[in-house]
């Protein structure tokens, strides 16, 4: 597919027969450049959990870029976001807009799919052009801080060493793509149901706090009025949220609970216009720390139980690892068995999207 084409530059996907003179390219200027890395994006781009751009300038390869859809590292992994991972330019082909353009046609890309996209840039000199094309792009850093090795750095610990893997994840809101409307991701329509179910002074719940960031959603729209349960099993998540909401001067409309899903109604004496579940794990976290089918199925009985007429229970699944794959079948099964006078269910997924893409299911009590 091309994305982009003038007199010189044409954007397209990126092609086995790119891979060597991509390589050469970056040996020349003194990298240490192996094929596996483009051959990997390859392999990622064919099962669909990625799109890999190639820039060709007169016939010669000469940048490259890769959106995964979706992200799986860093703050954002597990919301459905988008990533930018793994872009350049070869020197000698630099001070052409290519880079620019390539970053137009990733972008464009991710737009498809949600309306955030991040990234990770270096935090050494030799990241010093990408850092400014970020900010110039309209990218922010996130407020995590410094990452190393996929984890947040401690404050004030001296262990890192300042190498590609220290990064900063920067993140942008994208405006809606030429053409009108398209398609979106999983997290894209729970956020839009979320948003016209929910009402200032309501009360809701977010059944898995994680960052915090659904947490932060729900107070904003539920106004000084209302009210927001969360929960989750683990104390990082309960403080990175507390933190989120007192930077946001909202965490007084929320209760935070170190506690697993599955006893919200020991909490919430109902009834709520929404409840939305963010299943897998902690972005950032331990990914052996997941949620699970038994206590997922426990909370969702009680979420259920606790809406209010026409309210709404939305949940975000990430299949593509086991017990992802597991959850995301005994849901959908006990989804389907709900009776039909009860509630409506509707289930949203990308069929070609590859493993791993996110799936919202919505259930509206009746």
């Amino acid at each position: 597919m091309i994305y982009y084409q003038d007199a010189h530059l044409t954007i397209r996907d990126f092609a086995p027969e790119d891979v060597a003179p991509i390589v050469q390219g970056e040996i020349a200027q003194g990298w240490h450049a192996s094929a596996e890395k483009y051959e990997d994006h390859l392999r990622d781009a064919r099962a669909g959990r990625a799109v890999a751009l190639a820039a060709v300038w007169d016939d010669h390869a000469a940048g490259y870029v890769n959106v995964h859809l979706p992200g799986t590292e860093g703050p954002f992994a597990g919301r459905g976001w988008p990533e930018i991972v793994d872009f350049g330019v070869l020197e000698a082909y630099r001070r052409r807009g290519i880079g620019s353009k390539l970053m137009d046609a990733a972008e464009a890309v991710a737009a498809r799919h949600s309306d955030r996209v991040y990234l990770a840039v270096g935090l050494h000199n030799g990241y010093g052009s990408a850092q400014r094309m970020y900010i110039r792009r309209g990218y922010m850093p996130d407020g995590s801080g410094a990452w190393y090795n996929n984890r947040p750095c401690t404050p004030y610990d001296t262990i890192y060493t300042n190498n590609d893997d220290l990064v900063l994840y920067l993140t942008k809101r994208l405006t809606e793509p030429e053409g009108g409307y398209v398609l979106r991701s999983a997290r894209f329509v729970a956020a839009d149901v979320l948003k016209r179910a929910i009402s200032p002074g309501d009360t809701v719940i977010d059944a898995t706090m994680g960052n915090g960031h659904d947490t932060l959603a729900l107070c904003q729209w539920v106004g000084e009025g209302g009210r927001v349960y969360a929960f989750d099993v683990q104390a990082q998540a309960v403080e990175h949220t507390r933190a989120r909401l007192a930077a946001a001067g909202v965490a007084d409309r929320a209760a935070l609970y170190c506690l697993g899903h599955e006893h919200m109604a020991e909490k919430v004496n109902g009834p709520v216009s929404a409840v939305v579940f963010n299943l897998g794990w902690l972005p950032g976290g331990d990914h052996a720390v997941t949620t699970r089918w038994e206590t997922t199925r426990a909370a969702v009985e009680s979420a259920l139980g606790l809406l209010k007429k026409q309210g709404v229970l939305v949940i975000c699944a990430y299949p593509g690892h086991a017990e992802g794959d597991r959850e995301r079948e005994a849901l959908t099964a006990f989804l389907t068995a709900l009776r039909p006078q009860d509630f409506n269910v509707l289930a949203h997924r990308f069929l070609n999207a590859g493993p791993g893409a996110p799936e919202c299911f919505v259930v509206q009590k009746q």
